[in-house]
């Protein structure tokens, strides 16, 4: 607990080299009296003193350096709290800021000063972001959006190149979820005014071909017809192709198929050659081979792993019994409710003959 104080106090404030040994223990003869002795490494106070900050305060100045995350350094961490400082102007539009600092030791005093010299500049405006390229869309579409899906910073209209290439970004997968599949930034170019106030930057892009759904088949759904299927898909033929909304419309299969018993289903070529495209990549046909497997009825339910509690007790919990068809939903429901209990560590709802095509199985029901 004192070791934790200390600490505690090193960091609130500012030994931030310091460290405290394990204790020494020295006890007397009768060893009914013990000097409890530490030794203190670099105990080395530091200050930190900012000049030409006028944007940002000593307080902000010091939250953005994360004195924290330099406890126990064993090395000079100033060039590391000068490029924080930096990140931190950067990070709002200050394009231009310098950072320099100088470190000066108080030997007798136990004291390290730190003192960072900063040039702000002029906080850059966006004066122009401009698209070009292949397009589709006018231009003003794809600067507006990368406008508003960069950062707060750049919605403000001040520059900050990562936060751009970040709405770059944002873009190109934007474009790939309407079905542009091959998009690609092929270069971002920025120029500065000469007072160095204003930014204009122009971003190529080659959009490429969009690629539409041609047709869905599927194979193997001998028990659900395609159109039951198709109405719990998000995507439809004659629609781009979405890649969100795809990995959405398998989850909402697999879930169909389990909330009415098919527990087992399984889309065989989820991983590959769900998808194929013709040779300009502007048609996609979607193929969803699947294994449907039994529809499983509760035949017998089996308890495991009772010590003092009654079956009763599992049994008035159950979602399910004999004669039900055993759904995803009845599971996860029952699991909650005997884990509700808080009688056991853990619950574990399983069947006999897993994998196989038998339909009637026996639930086992397994609980500690």
């Amino acid at each position: 607990e004192f070791e934790t104080s200390m600490k505690e106090y090193f960091s609130q404030d500012r030994y931030l080299r310091a460290k405290i040994s394990s204790a020494n223990l020295a006890f007397n003869r009768e060893r009914n009296k013990v000097k409890i002795s530490y030794v203190i490494e670099n105990p080395i106070r530091y200050e930190f003193i900012f000049d030409g900050n006028q944007y940002f305060s000593e307080g902000h100045l010091i939250d953005a350096i994360e004195l924290e995350k330099v406890i126990g350094a064993t090395t000079s961490f100033a060039p590391d709290l000068a490029d924080r400082i930096r990140k931190a102007y950067l990070s709002i539009g200050f394009a231009n800021i310098a950072v320099d600092y100088k470190e000066k030791s108080f030997i007798k005093n136990f004291k390290e000063q730190v003192r960072f010299k900063i040039n702000e500049g002029i906080r850059v405006r966006i004066r122009n972001l401009d698209v070009d390229g292949q397009l589709s869309r006018p231009s003003k579409y794809y600067s507006q959006f990368i406008r508003d899906n960069s950062s707060d910073t750049v919605s403000l209209g001040y520059y900050n190149r990562k936060d751009l290439e970040t709405g770059s970004k944002n873009l190109t997968n934007e474009l790939r979820n309407q079905g542009y599949l091959l998009n690609k930034v092929m270069a971002t170019k920025t120029v500065f005014s000469k007072s160095k106030e204003f930014s204009d930057t122009t971003i190529t892009l080659d959009e490429g071909a969009q690629t539409i759904i041609k047709e869905i088949n599927f194979t193997g759904n001998t028990e659900m017809p395609g159109t039951d299927l198709l109405s719990h898909m998000s995507i439809l033929p004659g629609s781009p192709l979405n890649q969100d909304e795809l990995e959405s419309s398998i989850q909402s299969i697999k879930d169909y198929y389990h909330s009415v018993g098919y527990l087992e289903m399984q889309l065989l070529n989820e991983n590959e050659k769900l998808v194929t495209f013709n040779d300009s990549n502007t048609e996609a046909r979607l193929n969803f081979q699947i294994q449907e497997g039994p529809k499983i009825i509760v035949a017998a339910i089996e308890i495991q792993g009772l010590s003092q509690t009654k079956v009763f007790v599992i049994e008035r919990e159950l979602s399910f019994k004999v004669g039900d068809y055993l759904t995803q939903e009845k599971l996860k429901e029952t699991t909650y409710r005997l884990q509700k209990l808080q009688l056991f560590s853990s619950v574990d709802i399983r069947t006999d003959a897993e994998g196989t095509n038998i339909p009637r199985r026996t639930v086992i029901v397994t609980v500690n």
